[in-house]
Order: structure tokens, then sequence, then C-alpha cells
């Protein structure tokens, strides 16, 4: 059963602590980081995703850039 908290307890709650208003909103604002290489390879995602689909290794993947001399060179 929860007890009803008195009026106190439930002020002091209402009050946020300065760290976690900082936190909060770091979390907001939080944007991830696409990874260096990534950027790269987006001209190449319809062809990567149709090789992936016909069970192509990414070791393949990876060698067909380098065997056309694209500038694009995956690391797998």
């Amino acid at each position: 059963m929860v007890r009803p908290q008195g009026l106190e307890a439930m002020k002091k709650r209402s009050v946020a602590d300065p760290a976690q208003i900082t936190f909060a909103s770091a979390v907001r604002n939080y944007v991830p980081k696409v990874a260096g290489k990534l950027p790269l390879l987006m001209p190449f995602k319809e062809g990567i995703a149709e090789l992936r689909r016909k069970r192509a290794s990414y070791e393949t993947i990876a060698s067909i850039p380098q065997a056309y001399r694209s500038s694009i060179a995956i690391v797998v």
C-alpha cells in the first residue's frame, strides 16, 4: 500500500538538483557522432544493401571498390 507523502517531502522532490538539470539537458541535446568513414559510404548504400541481400560477405564488399580503383577504402 502506498502511503500519502507529506507536503514538505513533495516540495523537496519538486526542486531539481542542479546536477540533475545539467544531466537532463545533456541527455536532451545529445547527438550521436557519425563514424568517420560512414559518410563516405553513404553514396554506395543502395549497392551495399543489394550485395548483402545477395549474401555477399563484408570482405567481398570491401574488395569491390579496391578492384575498381575507387577512392573509397573500406576497412573490414
